[in-house]
């Protein structure tokens, strides 16, 4: 894993760093798992049937989606999770 050694540090301003990370997980049964992390965790996620995205502490979106997602979960309404 790659440590940057940014603990503390505080957001990033909008003009540095990544901005956005994807990350493709085998399954949709992936996603259902980390939202449910998520949720417990008290993270606010947005999830719109096929991918789930949500704020890392540096403001950077992340956004996971499954390899085996198809078309019909893409066409799934928007929802927000807000603990």
């Amino acid at each position: 894993m790659n440590t940057w050694e940014s603990s503390g540090s505080g957001k990033r301003r909008l003009a540095l760093g990544l901005g956005e990370v994807s990350i493709i997980v085998p399954s949709t049964n992936d996603v259902d798992s980390l939202n449910e992390r998520m949720t417990h965790y008290k993270v606010e996620t947005r999830n719109d049937g096929q991918t789930l995205s949500f704020d890392d502490p540096w403001a950077n979106r992340i956004r996971v989606r499954a390899a085996d997602s198809t078309a019909d979960e893409a066409a799934s309404a928007e929802t927000v999770s807000t603990p």
